[in-house]
Order: structure tokens, then sequence, then C-alpha cells
């Protein structure tokens, strides 16, 4: 009968020069495998309780039941999306805005009065707050009175005026077109009206509309 002492890592070596093993039974594991097993497919163990390594073994063969220190310190696999390229940030978001406001002129006159030097100072500050790349599209409009060629010219005129004064609060002039239209459009007619009444009563018509088509960044 063939003795084995079994001590720490000892059956490893006796395993590898082919040593009490036709009389214990005992196995090398699955051929390149990292344990010695007995015949029942057991892990065989030394007196401390270690499972017995064979002259093959790696780390890449450590398992839990065994080793379990060797596992835990085992990299845990990177995750795929760990591995993608990073996705680009969000761009701003645009949506877009419209704003609008009269600008009244005198009678046959083409410059601004205080009601609308107010309105357009406030949609400059407005455009300057963080608004992309807006599109300032102004039409002068006149009363009825005088010839028709005239008043497109007129209404031209405040159309510029309007642009102007514009440019002047720090709106660049490239974002804005202008165009007359002279008596076109009339917000009131002021039928069977005449002399000063007719020319008050006409003061709505004397205009510049100011259309902003505009976009606002969202964050």
């Amino acid at each position: 009968m063939t003795v084995c002492r079994k001590t720490n890592r000892a059956l490893t070596l006796a395993a590898a020069a082919g040593l009490c093993l036709a009389g214990t039974g005992v196995a090398l594991a699955g051929g390149t495998a990292g344990y010695v097993t007995d015949a029942s497919g057991h892990y065989v163990r030394d007196g401390s309780g270690h499972c017995v390594r064979t002259p093959f073994w790696r780390k890449a063969d450590a398992n839990a039941e065994c080793d379990p220190g060797l596992m835990a310190k085992k990299s845990a696999p990177v995750p795929m999306a760990a591995l993608e390229a990073p996705k680009p940030a969000p761009k701003p978001q645009l949506k877009a805005i419209t704003l609008g406001a009269d600008a009244y002129f005198g009678f046959n006159r083409a410059t601004l009065n205080a009601a609308g030097k107010q309105k357009l100072n406030k949609i400059a500050a407005t455009l300057k707050k963080g608004v992309k790349e807006p599109r300032i599209d102004i039409t002068g409009y006149t009363d009825r009175i005088g010839s028709a060629a005239y008043n497109e010219k007129l209404s031209l005129r405040r159309a510029q005026a309007v642009k102007a004064y514009l440019v002047s609060r720090g709106i660049p002039a490239a974002y804005i077109t202008v165009k007359g239209a002279g008596a076109s459009s009339p917000v009131v007619s002021c039928t069977g009206k005449r002399g000063k009444t007719l020319i008050h009563c006409l003061a709505p018509n004397r205009r510049t509309v100011v259309d902003f088509s505009a976009f606002e960044e969202v964050k």
C-alpha cells in the first residue's frame, strides 16, 4: 500500500511526478484544469482545507470554491456601454417667436414719435436677450391722403426710419429688410370725415408694421 502525505501543496508536486495516484483514486481534474479531484469528482484538499492545485494551475483557473479571494480580485468585465464612444452634448433647442409693434408717425412725416420709439426700445431690448438669428421685416404705411406715388415713397421712408432707429439701438442692419406699401391695408377707413377731423382719424394708418421672426434659445 502506498502512503501519501498530504501537506500544503505537496500533493500537487506528487501529482506532477505521477505518485500517489494509483492507490488513492486521485486524478488531475480535466487534464489541465487547475485542481486535483478524487474519484468522485470532489476537490482534494490539504490539511489546511485548501484545494490542491495541479502543476498546470493558473490564476485564470481560480474559482469561487477553491480560491474565493482570487475571484474577488478579478477585474469585473467592462460594460459595453462604457466602451461606446461618448455621446455629444445635446444641442440647444430653438423655437420660433414673433414680436410685433406699430411705430406711429405724424401727418406727412417720416419721423418716429415718442410712442413708436418706446415700443421699438422694448423690442430692441428683447432681441438682445439671447435671441438667435433674428429676421426683422419692416413695412411702412401711409394714410390715403395724397397721390399713390407720393404715399409709396413716404411709406418707404418711414420703414427706413424704423430700421435706422433699431440699428442705433444695437440691432445689426444685416438682419433688417424694409419696404413701402403706401396706403394699402388701412387700419381705419374714416368714411365721411373731412379736414383736420379726417387727418386725426387716419392717424393709425400712418404707421410702420415691424414683423419679427427670430429664434429664441431654449435651455
